[in-house]
């Protein structure tokens, strides 16, 4: 299956959709906050599985943890909105491209300038500000973007091994 980002959510195709071209996505799901003030979040600039199959998606200055419920696709509809029930700020942090988790059920994304920084498991599990556990810190990387683990680690739900 394939999960991206497109201009309005995350957008959903199914495997068996991807053995040849199409246009458009089979279905897409359209993340909101909730009240007092509802707005879209729009198109998420990172996205990552974490080992419960929850779907992350870093979105601006927001981590928004998309259940296995909120992704799943209803026969005959071609879109679902959601309002997710953990939303997680990180414009203290950074603004990630990317994000990864590692073994421990961290998640990790590019921070401030020279920077990369993961958010303990604990911030994860429910709504609020987060802060670093951890801080790499280089003057030779510059802007932090996107990361990615390899091998990905054993308790996420992807294919790998080492060469």
């Amino acid at each position: 299956n394939l999960f991206a980002g497109y201009e309005e959510g995350v957008a959903y195709v199914p495997a068996a959709a991807l053995t040849a071209s199409r246009v458009g996505p089979a279905f897409t799901i359209k993340a909101r906050s909730g009240p007092p003030v509802v707005r879209n979040f729009g198109s998420p600039e990172g996205l990552a599985f974490d080992a419960a199959g929850n779907l992350w998606g870093a979105f601006g200055t927001s981590l928004v943890k998309l259940t296995p419920a909120d992704l799943a696709v209803t026969a005959g509809a071609t879109e679902n909105t959601v309002t997710p029930t953990v939303i997680v700020d990180i414009s203290v942090l950074a603004l990630p491209d990317g994000i990864a988790f590692d073994e421990g059920g961290g998640l990790w994304l590019g921070g401030a300038a020279g920077k990369f920084v993961r958010i303990a498991p604990a911030q994860l599990a429910a709504s609020g500000d987060a802060t670093a556990d951890v801080v790499v810190t280089s003057a030779d990387v510059g802007a932090g973007g996107s990361v990615a683990f390899y091998p990905a680690p054993s308790s996420l739900p992807l294919f790998h091994k080492l060469p």
